[in-house]
């Protein structure tokens, strides 16, 4: 079953400033676009557990903290950070 993902203010603030920082722009969108993919498929696979339903991935050049609701089948992105390469 397909897991709805939201990206929350903060990851949105985030990724903004990545997108204005970064010299390629669409690499920044590639990689959205695969976080969005890979959550919404198999959230409880990606990273590791932090606390309760709440888990850490680093999907290089981002480290994603992301919650997942299972009852609503939603991932919420909580907070990007660019790590890089």
């Amino acid at each position: 079953m397909k897991y709805q993902v939201i990206w929350l203010d903060d990851a949105i603030v985030a990724l903004e400033y990545e997108w204005n920082m970064n010299l390629d722009p669409d690499r920044v969108m590639d990689f959205v676009d695969a976080i969005n993919d890979i959550l919404s498929h198999d959230p409880h696979h990606q990273g590791e557990s932090r606390h309760a339903n709440k888990r850490l991935w680093f999907h290089r050049p981002f480290s994603v903290y992301f919650e997942i609701d299972e009852p609503l089948k939603i991932v919420h992105i909580v907070r990007v950070r660019w790590i890089g390469d």
